[in-house]
């Protein structure tokens, strides 16, 4: 019988797979062909390869050629490669880009500190950036905020031995910063100028039209307001509102009108602002002070929101401690030329906290912090927060303006970003550092004090 020519069209590579099996990628060490794949180059180019595992069914009408050209390539095994650990990369700072290079005024023996300048007025994070380099910030978007889930420092860690303060040196440091500070340093002259426009000239002239500004307002409803709550107020007062704008007259009267009409609408508020009326707060840290100040001379106001009791502590007692804690904090020229920064750590928050916000109630904040108080927010962190606390920046969103969002930092567990901020030495287990826990007493006690050296006991 004539036999069949071959077909042409069929594998020329090799045996035709079995069906539905699956093919062994290129380079991909297979245990069927360990054997072939020990034969000689020369002598595997003169043989057919064996096949063990799934042998070719005997076809008699159209049997596969013998291939003799394009023998199987000798397939080299890969290893798996060796994995080495690498530990986690050292944090160094990396400050806001409109602060100046300073010294860390919390640098002490044996802890060194690294301050470098960049162009950016904001630490990044790759996770809140776009392809283009311009930072993304989900609050200022409106998006969901991430939550990181990076841990804080170990517990190992934490046995570390790390600077701490004696009471005495925290009272010292809070004395300071509740004090006038008198004449300027010469390095806090050159900030001063470099960010706000100010020099000794500029002070002049922008006071004197500010003091025109008051008394050529005066025959309107609103000016007569705000001329007779900021007539009678010495130079040095008014210059913490010319400082916040920067030496920009309209802006500055704008912000004292501001600030005249959030007293006279919050009275709830204002009414509470003495001593005895806002101890309770400050008491249960509501807020506090780090004794401390971060990498960039900022002070450091902390909230342990997730420990907050609306039962023992209404919104507006807590609101009221932080407006009385901002008002003796601004008397000194140093706060009003570097500025604050406010770090809520929501650890343990519930929530049913979180549904018991109001948004009237958020609405009171956020008018105070974006234009109705004389102060320099830098940066608002936030740490450890649950989901849902996306529910309470839905309701703050509608009423923040793009530049106070866009100070706004969501860090969740990944405190990398926080550490360009402030040291984890400095910062309380609680905020995700390794430094001890905060006391309150003793602010509470310079704060008493500082206001009978300036006799009131009220603002």
């Amino acid at each position: 019988m004539k036999m069949s020519e071959p077909d042409t069209r069929t594998n020329t590579t090799g045996p035709n797979p079995k069906e539905n099996s699956i093919p062994v990628p290129e380079g991909t060490p297979n245990p069927a062909k360990q054997e072939d794949d020990t034969i000689p180059t020369e002598e595997a180019s003169n043989r057919k390869p064996e096949v063990t595992s799934n042998p070719t069914p005997e076809v008699t009408s159209n049997p596969t050629p013998e291939v003799t050209s394009n023998p199987t390539p000798e397939v080299t095994s890969n290893p798996t490669p060796e994995v080495t650990t690498h530990p986690s990369p050292e944090v160094t700072s990396n400050p806001p880009p409109d602060e100046q290079q300073i010294e860390d005024p919390n640098n002490q023996p044996g802890t060194e500190t690294t301050v470098t300048e960049t162009t950016d007025p904001r630490p990044t994070d790759s996770s809140n950036s776009v392809p283009n380099g311009e930072e993304y910030n989900p609050i200022e978007n409106g998006q969901p905020l991430p939550v990181e889930n990076e841990p804080s420092p170990t517990a190992l860690q934490r046995h570390i031995s790390v600077p701490t303060k004696s009471l005495e040196e925290k009272r010292e440091f809070y004395r300071e910063i509740l004090s006038p500070c008198g004449e300027l340093s010469q390095a806090l002259k050159e900030k001063a100028e470099l960010e706000l426009n100010e020099t000794d000239s500029v002070r002049s002239e922008k006071m004197l039209e500010l003091r025109k500004m008051l008394t050529d307002e005066d025959d309107t409803e609103k000016g007569d307001a705000v001329s007779e709550y900021f007539g009678g107020k010495e130079d040095k007062y008014l210059m913490r509102f010319l400082r916040t704008k920067k030496f920009d007259v309209k802006k500055t009267y704008d912000m004292m009108e501001a600030y005249v009409k959030f007293r006279s609408k919050y009275q709830s508020i204002t009414d509470q602002l003495t001593f005895n009326g806002v101890r309770h707060a400050l008491e249960e840290s509501f807020p506090g002070v780090l004794p401390v100040k971060d990498k960039q001379g900022h002070v450091v106001i902390i909230y342990d929101t997730g420990s907050w009791d609306h039962d023992k502590l209404s919104f507006d007692e807590m609101l009221a401690s932080f407006l009385f804690l901002l008002e003796n904090l601004v008397e000194n020229e140093e706060n009003q030329i570097r500025g604050f920064v406010v770090l809520e750590t929501y650890e343990d928050y519930h929530i049913t906290q979180a549904m018991r916000m109001k948004a009237s109630d958020i609405k009171k904040l956020v008018d105070m912090l974006q234009g109705a108080f004389p102060g320099r927010f830098k940066g608002f962190h936030v740490i450890r927060q649950p989901w849902y606390f996306s529910m309470v920046m839905a309701l703050a969103r509608p009423f923040m303006r793009n530049k106070l969002a866009s100070r706004i930092f969501v860090h969740g567990n990944n405190l990398k970003k926080l550490y360009e901020w402030i040291s984890p030495e400095h910062l309380p287990e609680k905020y995700g550092g390794i430094g001890e826990d905060y006391d309150p007493q003793p602010l509470i006690d310079e704060l008493r004090d500082s206001l009978l050296q300036r006799g009131a006991q009220t603002l």
